[in-house]
């Protein structure tokens, strides 16, 4: 048998050491979002009406905002969009807050698809529909900072963790918490929460169109609503629930019988 000497087991093992590291940041998107006490429903429900995504267990929550590998000097975006979609209606839909700011249902808002801009309508370089789009929505913007990081983890996997304590060995990822208060919300509608930059485009040093760049998948976004919505049990889970209280009431009249 070969002995490849110590000096290539060193190598090997630091070569598998990277191909890990790189295998999961390879399962993490650039972008992401998470909400701290969260918990991520993968079907369409009443607490989550386009699917896949992250919902708040409160109406009062952190909402993270997560990048690596991207420029962290860009401009980046939290947009908030109401669901379902209210139409055109002046009635009074209540109001909610991020990071203190208030943001009045619908008079704050304007009406279309993210990105801001002069023509809401939407196009193939917008945010794109998934379920949510067209409908009022608010735009914050934000840069991250360099001194806020987080071991990368992905949000889908461990959702509602929040930032997790970073080493300097470990793969980073920088975050910026939002302070969200949805409480003032009127009760039927949700806050839909999508994370993305933008790329300005310019004809003869003119600005013609903004368009998204990156974006955190729609499996990444987040929702939340006034009072927490009750998720429904699947019917594997309600079957379950059945049949271990039906168990029990059998245990009770075995022991009564005794």
């Amino acid at each position: 048998m070969r002995d490849f000497g110590k000096g290539f087991w060193v190598t090997a093992a630091a070569s598998i050491m990277l191909l890990v590291a790189a295998s999961g940041a390879m399962g993490c998107p650039k972008l992401q979002l998470d909400i701290g006490g969260g918990h991520y429903v993968k079907d369409t429900t009443a607490a989550n009406p386009d699917g896949e995504s992250i919902v708040a267990g409160a109406s009062k929550f952190n909402l993270y905002a997560y990048m690596y590998g991207l420029n962290i000097n860009s401009n980046y975006y939290i947009s908030a969009a109401i669901l379902p979609n209210p139409g055109m209606a002046s009635d009074d839909l209540g109001f909610f807050t991020i990071n203190g700011k208030t943001i009045n249902v619908t008079k704050d808002m304007f009406y279309g698809v993210p990105p801001l801009e002069s023509n809401l309508a939407f196009d193939s370089h917008d945010l794109g529909p998934h379920g949510v789009f067209p409908t009022w929505f608010s735009e914050t913007p934000f840069k991250f900072d360099t001194t806020d990081l987080s071991k990368l983890y992905n949000t889908q996997d461990a959702t509602g963790s929040g930032p997790q304590i970073y080493n300097p060995k470990d793969s980073k990822m920088y975050y910026v918490p939002f302070d969200v208060d949805l409480t003032g919300l009127n009760p039927d509608l949700v806050v839909h929460f999508d994370l993305y930059d933008e790329i300005i485009v310019k004809c003869r040093g003119v600005v013609t169109d903004i368009d998204r760049d990156n974006f955190a998948p729609f499996s990444h976004d987040a929702n939340g609503s006034s009072p927490p919505r009750t998720l429904v049990p699947e019917p594997a889970s309600m079957m379950l629930l059945t049949t271990g209280l039906v168990g029990l009431a059998v245990m009770r009249r075995r022991q009564r019988r005794k």
